[in-house]
């Protein structure tokens, strides 16, 4: 299997915090936390769509996407894989 592209250090610590700032948020203010919550989904949704286009240009230069997703058991996919 290839390499998995690493998450930023800066970036993981980023999420743990986060996830530890909506831990305390549900127990303490959860209508808070829901509003947190669906703002984190806006942001993941924009950052998802940006991600999968970036993901699908380079494959068209025949770079394999499911490895670099740590897809087990599949070969590599690259746009003009079909579907």
């Amino acid at each position: 299997m290839g390499r998995l592209p690493p998450v930023p250090q800066e970036l993981a610590a980023l999420l743990d915090q986060v996830e530890r700032q909506l831990d305390k948020l549900c127990d303490n203010a959860p209508l808070a936390a829901l509003r947190a919550v669906s703002r984190l989904e806006r942001i993941v949704a924009g950052a998802g769509r940006t991600a999968a286009y970036g993901a699908e240009a380079e494959a068209e230069s025949g770079a394999p996407i499911g490895p670099g997703l740590g897809l087990p058991g599949s070969p590599p996919m690259t746009a003009n894989s079909q579907r």
